[in-house]
């Protein structure tokens, strides 16, 4: 700090002149040696005179674009819309109700993913050993289909062989708990 350009920089110099000789290592590509305004700081243009933040040109016209083309196109796809909401997100630090603006995108995003699930995307293909029993579908491994495998060729077969070996009645209801997978959860989840 200084009342004049030439002290600030002048401060700044003799600053970084102690800290060196305290031993501390100084990151010349992350310091600003000279006073300025205004700077760009993670991605935000911090103006110290109206003391204000705001986004950069580049990624305004970045967001301006992206909005055009997606307004124009006739179907979307989620990813597209995901892409866009990222876009729209990472303005919120200088945008403060940011949110507010495309709430209703964010609802269509969450709608697009529980009627048609994640993107087929989401993970690598990989092909596992048979003996993993790993199931695959177009969004996941070990998925809901590999527990209701798990649960019809293992969990039902226990729990009917306790029953039997207790001699209680096949229609004696049993519960098998457990976290793993929250299989437990499933719409489809077979009862025993």
């Amino acid at each position: 700090m200084g009342s004049s350009p030439a002290e600030t920089t002048e401060n700044v110099q003799s600053t970084i002149h102690q800290l060196e000789s305290l031993g501390f290592i100084i990151y010349w590509n992350k310091i600003v040696p000279r006073p300025s305004e205004t700077m760009e700081f993670l991605v935000l243009q911090v103006d110290s005179t109206s003391l204000t933040l705001s986004d950069t040109e580049y990624k305004l016209s970045k967001i301006a674009n992206e909005c055009q083309h997606f307004v124009h196109k006739d179907t979307v796809s989620g990813r597209d819309l995901a892409y866009l909401l990222g876009l729209l997100t990472s303005v919120n630090t200088a945008v403060i109700p940011g949110t507010l603006y495309y709430r209703e995108l964010q609802r269509l995003k969450h709608q697009i993913i529980s009627l048609l699930g994640k993107t087929n995307r989401c993970h690598p293909s990989y092909s596992f050993p048979c003996e993993w029993n790993v199931t695959h579908s177009d969004n996941h491994w070990s998925n809901e289909n590999t527990m209701l495998t798990y649960l019809e060729t293992i969990i039902i077969p226990y729990v009917e062989s306790v029953r039997e070996r207790l001699g209680l009645d096949e229609n004696q209801s049993a519960s098998a708990i457990y976290v793993h997978f929250k299989a437990n959860l499933l719409r489809r989840y077979p009862k025993c």
